[in-house]
């Protein structure tokens, strides 16, 4: 009899360890909470990114006499762009 219900190691075994199916499901849907809320915070991280790069524009046309916001505007979008590339070199390296 002992041979057919198999040793406690053998059934822990093929359970697939101590958790139960209902504690991966809990596991799992935590997991898919956090990436969702991740998701959400990076919407609206880039939303704001989105709408601050244009209030700068704004500032520029305001504070900056005519004739020095298109030099002004060029030091701007290459800040821009340098610190996107500084924000992207892991990703640039293929990291």
């Amino acid at each position: 009899m002992e041979e057919k219900a198999g040793s406690p190691e053998t059934v822990t075994e093929k359970e697939g360890g101590s958790m139960s199916g209902n504690e991966r499901g809990r596991e799992k849907t935590g997991i898919d909470f956090m990436i969702g809320l991740r998701l959400i915070v990076l919407l609206l991280v880039l939303i704001a990114a989105v709408q601050l790069y244009f209030s700068i524009q704004g500032v520029i046309g305001m504070w900056v006499a005519d004739r020095f916001i298109p030099l002004v505007n060029a030091v701007y979008y290459l800040a821009v762009v340098i610190g996107g590339i500084w924000l992207l070199k892991d990703v640039l390296k293929g990291r």
